[in-house]
């Protein structure tokens, strides 16, 4: 959360209360405003904090997790966002391999109907992704499968 404004208006308020320090409580009101504009700020600032591990993923090539693979959810491909590539709670290996090509795929399919000035060419490659999101759920399911 960008917490400039509210910085900013603290500041506005600090100026009013030099303004009328005579008036101890309009200066007792300020305070007040002020005190609860920064604990605001704080929860904010705390919220934010506590949601970095949730809003990075992993983004998986050859099967190997580096320090540079951890992307915001906001910065994934289509195709990863499309397979869901961050969601595996077993954390099985294969599944986020398995995820990452087909968002591979995917992405492939969703870069040739973004160029494509064909109608039917973009609603085969729409298609194509709808059919490779179902095999990637039923990868899945087949490499979680326990008996």
């Amino acid at each position: 959360m960008d917490t400039t404004i509210l910085e900013e208006f603290i500041e506005e308020l600090k100026q009013i209360e030099e303004k009328n320090k005579k008036n101890p409580l309009i200066a007792n009101l300020l305070d007040s405003q002020i005190y609860v504009i920064n604990e605001i700020i704080k929860l904010a600032e705390k919220k934010v904090n506590d949601n970095k591990v949730n809003k990075y993923n992993i983004k998986m090539e050859e099967g190997k997790v580096k320090p540079s693979q951890l992307v915001p959810m906001d910065e994934q491909t289509f195709g990863e966002k499309a397979v869901g590539l961050s969601f595996n709670p077993s954390a099985i290996d294969e599944v986020t391999k398995c995820k990452s090509a087909y968002a591979k795929l995917i992405d492939e399919m969703n870069d040739l109907r973004a160029i494509s000035d064909s109608q039917e060419q973009k609603r085969l490659c729409s298609v194509a992704i709808t059919e490779l999101q179902t095999a990637q759920m039923w990868s899945v399911k087949a490499l979680t499968w326990k008996d």
